[in-house]
């Protein structure tokens, strides 16, 4: 059905830097596919491309944390289109807790952009247990099952890509544990173990 598909992005938004990677596969005749957790936003997300003159997009929906939605997904892509030569990951959550009410007016307007903006939202953050384990589980785990269940379609490829975004939340800087932020930096003894 979707022979030429050409990649997936594997998202919980669509921003500039997305449009971008599918401006250019629209430039090489290409088709994509758009993952999203949420079936709702999904399909507002292809009719969004599809306003903006991306016409051959396609969705399906993808729990990075549910190992039958990452076996779905890479059933439905062997099925369909035999292979696949990009996947875009995306698909992360903070690992922490803003409270809105210690945020200014200027900054609850500017939400989710801008260096400033995001500097004075770690500030007034609050870490929580559950939500560095959700953090671990989707933004390490879950990107890592998504991979390790779609390396074979992407082997088909001639010349197949990983793509992994990451946003500002993910730097070591912003650790404030020296210790972690050293241990994460020994790249050559990080071991999936380490806890």
């Amino acid at each position: 059905m979707y022979k030429n598909l050409k990649h997936w992005t594997l998202s919980r938004n669509l921003k500039s830097h997305h449009k971008q990677i599918w401006r250019k596969q629209s430039a090489d005749q290409t088709q994509g596919g758009l993952l999203w957790d949420e079936k709702k936003r999904g399909t507002e997300a292809v009719e969004k491309l599809k306003e903006s003159g991306f016409s051959d997009v396609v969705f399906h929906q993808l729990d990075v944390a549910d190992t039958s939605s990452i076996a779905s997904l890479a059933d439905f892509i062997k099925t369909q289109f035999g292979k696949l030569d990009i996947l875009v990951n995306n698909a992360a959550v903070s690992g922490i807790i803003v409270d809105l009410q210690h945020l200014d007016s200027p900054t609850k307007e500017k939400y989710g952009g801008g260096v400033l903006v995001f500097s004075k939202i770690v500030n007034t953050a609050v870490q929580d247990y559950k939500k560095a384990e959700e953090c671990l589980d989707i933004n390490y785990y879950g990107t890592k099952k998504v991979i390790d269940s779609l390396i074979p379609l992407l082997q088909l490829s001639h010349l197949p890509r990983i793509v992994n975004v990451s946003s500002m939340l993910g730097k070591l800087q912003n650790i404030p544990s020296e210790s972690i932020k050293r241990e994460f930096s020994d790249v050559d003894n990080l071991t999936e173990e380490k806890k």
